[in-house]
């Protein structure tokens, strides 16, 4: 399913006629054995690592992907979420299902929120799945099988870091959410599309709630090949509670406003 999805994207992005990144040429896709087989063109020789850095290079592909709105909203975003939330609840620890809850109405009490488009995304831009032409300074993109024409804004970004933070940088929770936010609400993404402090807060939770939701449905899918990362899982949990948190006085701030 997953091959499928990515077939299904590439042949769209080939349709969008990308400019600042490069996505991977498919020679063949069909039914193999008891699957799907993809087979797509190699990397040239000319490609090096890309950084753990979110650079200029990376910032203009993904405001390349962001320019490409999805046919939902991200209230629809957040009404799936809490479906795959309840979809999971007999996996669920009862203080992992309370948590991914109380973040989801979290975000839905920011103002003006539900209403944000979606964006076509990559859904696991990280270093690893990225290359740099040592000539061009392009990147060329691939393993595109989590992607969605619609996901909520700055998830690519905010994913781009947090993977780094959890599994290179090893940060604590706390700095990492600080240096996040701080990172994203400064880059040229949140210029374009001039949102609050409360909306970059609340699309953070929802990044992360999504993320933490795709860790438990792999591991209950196959978990004889997902490896466990138990302590980044924990560290996601603590993210979602201090992005929760956050959200909170976010929210009660705007109301005293109000009043």
């Amino acid at each position: 399913d997953l091959i499928k999805q990515e077939v299904q994207l590439l042949e769209y992005l080939r349709q969008c006629g990308l400019e600042m990144g490069i996505v991977p040429t498919l020679f063949y896709h069909g039914p193999f054995n008891d699957g799907y087989l993809m087979v797509s063109a190699p990397l040239d020789d000319q490609r090096a690592p890309s950084d753990i850095l979110l650079t200029q290079r990376h910032f203009d592909v993904l405001r390349e992907l962001a320019r490409r709105k999805g046919p939902h909203q991200m209230l629809d975003i957040l009404l799936q979420l809490q479906q795959r939330v309840d979809a999971m609840r007999d996996y669920l620890s009862d203080t992992w299902y309370q948590r991914l809850s109380k973040a989801l109405q979290a975000v839905m009490a920011v103002p003006d929120v539900q209403t944000l488009p979606t964006t076509l995304a990559h859904g696991d831009f990280t270093p690893w799945n990225l290359r740099v032409n040592q000539h061009t300074g392009q990147l060329a993109i691939f393993d595109w099988e989590h992607g969605r024409r619609s996901q909520m804004l700055l998830w690519d970004a905010f994913h781009f870091k947090t993977q780094v933070d959890l599994l290179v940088r090893r940060r604590d929770a706390e700095t990492s959410v600080a240096t996040t936010i701080a990172e994203v609400m400064h880059s040229p993404l949140v210029q374009d599309w001039q949102l609050s402090r409360a909306q970059i807060q609340a699309l953070y939770v929802g990044y992360v709630v999504d993320a933490s939701l795709q860790w438990f449905e792999d591991r209950q899918m196959m978990p004889h090949v997902v490896p466990h990362e138990d302590m980044a899982q924990d560290r996601r949990g603590q993210m979602i509670d201090i992005g929760t948190e956050a959200l909170a006085h976010y929210t009660a701030v705007e109301e005293y406003k109000s009043a």
